[in-house]
């Protein structure tokens, strides 16, 4: 075996790859542009229609009467939480601020009247700004509590838990439109209703749980409300527990959006008049919290970002590599029996050896610049914005020299694998077609073990160091999240050692394949 003509091969092989613009696009191009415009795209879009969901007006279905009990209570808590309420409405955006004072000024009230008659005083209810103070005031409120400056200003000043009081208990007098059960049975219903037999028992005992059950699964309402006559102004006086009742459907998303809308609502409403009672018996808030748990998480946000994507980049390396191999070595086995040029490389002074040697190493190269760079490319994708500024603000993947050697270490002999198997796959296969064929089921042995790799419980330990692909993606995973700690080097030693050693046998394979007439010849 002479190196001089495994190179001369290899150029060859390498120069031929080259000029095949379509393999070569397809092959690194376009996954290498693809992958983080697609991954840009979801995030985008993920946001986008996670922030509609929350700006999104829903309807609940209530009684009049508990209707009006519901908002009451909570209004009367906002003006318990006067200061607060008035620090919210000194922050809030002109989007807001604008048909909010336009508002005052035509009916010369206060801000907070007007807030908290918005369904009662018919000047406001009829006012012709008022659809646009309730477009605008959640998404205001929301941009308010992200906002870092603010923030850090109500950490100092302690005020940051009456915010969110103040945003919980106002969110369902700007988002939440109530009807009654006939206004209800009145509006189109667009999907069918629930069987019977499906709908949980103590759904069902009940007709009027029943019937706005099946309104939500009709999509005429997203949830229902029972509010007991015990809820009143009277509650902080009292000691007694009052249940409110919020009928949903867990499974579809805007019914449960306007149940943790109501919830919220009433939980900070409930925490409020916890610290009335406790005023009134003169008692300390701590009365109620004995303990108290200070969790500090010591992990910067990258850190906790790329724990998400820690399983994620291990899986596109693994699979781009995969792919990245799937095109030269189809070309270059059964792709050349088609062209009928595999014969005057059988004809030329080069063993057998040589041959499959010099194809394997340009298939092995295409499959770890193509795993490179798309992996490259998706973390560029989010360390640079392209997937959100909130998610580009917290990316950082600053790589070591030592972890990038660790993941070549990793990832180099698992494409040698692939890149041996799917050559001798294809010097096989009579026709490209049928190599693709072929090559099918080792997606699925590829892509099940890095999938698994994604669950956060698994972790690397010398005992999975030892199974095939799977030992090869918690390395990677651990190696991006490794941040300043130790790399596992045994366990990264154990996996080279033992998928170099998987991918010797592979190429020995491969060449012996393409040393068999009937093989090379087969028809």
């Amino acid at each position: 075996m002479e190196l001089r003509r495994i190179g001369t091969i290899f150029r060859k092989e390498l120069l031929d790859t080259l000029r095949d613009r379509k393999t070569l696009f397809f092959m690194l191009a376009l996954p290498t542009l693809l992958a983080p415009c697609l991954a840009g795209l979801m995030s985008r879009v993920t946001q986008s229609e996670a922030r509609k969901t929350q700006e999104r007006r829903l309807v609940v279905q209530a009684v009049p009467e508990e209707r009006d009990r519901l908002l009451d209570f909570l209004r009367a808590r906002i003006e318990a939480q006067g200061d607060a309420f008035a620090g919210v409405l000194g922050d809030i955006g002109p989007a807001v601020a604008a048909p909010l004072d336009a508002i005052v000024a035509d009916l010369g009230v206060s801000r907070m009247q007007v807030v908290l008659t918005l369904d009662r005083d018919p000047r406001v209810r009829d006012h012709p700004r008022r659809a646009e103070l309730l477009a605008a005031w959640r998404p205001a409120v929301e941009a308010l509590l992200a906002d870092p400056a603010l923030r850090r200003r109500l950490e100092e000043e302690g005020g940051g838990d009456s915010l969110k009081q103040v945003a919980a208990l106002t969110n369902p007098l700007f988002t939440l439109e109530f009807v009654t059960a006939a206004e209800a049975a009145e509006r189109q219903a667009t999907h069918p209703s629930t069987p019977i037999d499906e709908v949980p028992e103590r759904i069902r005992a009940d007709p009027e749980r029943l019937a706005a059950a099946q309104s939500i699964a009709q999509r005429r309402i997203h949830a229902a409300l029972r509010v007991p006559r015990a809820l009143d102004a009277e509650l902080p006086q009292r000691d007694d527990q009052v249940a409110v009742e919020i009928v949903y459907d867990g499974a579809l998303d805007l019914s449960a959006e306007a149940h943790r809308r109501l919830r919220d609502a009433l939980l900070a409403a409930g925490a409020l008049v916890t610290e009335a009672r406790l005023t009134r018996e003169e008692l300390p808030a701590t009365f109620i919290t004995p303990v108290a748990v200070a969790s500090r998480d010591a992990a910067p946000p990258d850190r906790r970002l790329l724990k998400l994507l820690g399983g994620l980049l291990p899986y596109l390396l693994i699979l781009m590599s995969f792919v990245g191999a799937l095109y030269p070595a189809t070309d270059l086995g059964a792709g050349e029996k088609e062209r009928l040029t595999l014969e005057t490389l059988l004809v030329s002074p080069a063993a057998r050896s040589e041959i499959a040697l010099a194809k394997f190493a340009v298939v092995f190269l295409s499959a770890l610049v193509a795993s490179i760079a798309v992996t490259g490319s998706m973390a560029w994708t989010f360390a640079s914005g392209l997937a959100g500024k909130e998610i580009g603000a917290m990316f950082r993947l600053d790589l070591s020299l030592l972890q990038v050697i660790a993941c070549l270490l990793l990832i180099a002999p698992l494409a040698g694998v692939f890149s041996a198997v799917m050559l001798a796959l294809s010097l096989y296969a009579k026709s490209q077609k049928e190599a693709q064929s072929l090559m099918m089921p080792l997606q699925f042995l590829i892509v099940v073990p890095a999938m698994i790799s994604m669950i956060p419980t698994i972790e690397l330990d010398l005992a999975f160091a030892c199974v095939p692909i799977l030992n090869a993606a918690l390395a990677l995973r651990a190696v991006f999240t490794a941040g300043g700690a130790e790399l596992p080097w045994a366990e990264i030693a154990v996996i080279f050692g033992s998928t170099a050693l998987l991918a010797s046998a592979a190429i020995a394979w491969c060449a012996w394949w393409f040393g068999r007439e009937k093989v090379i010849f087969r028809s």
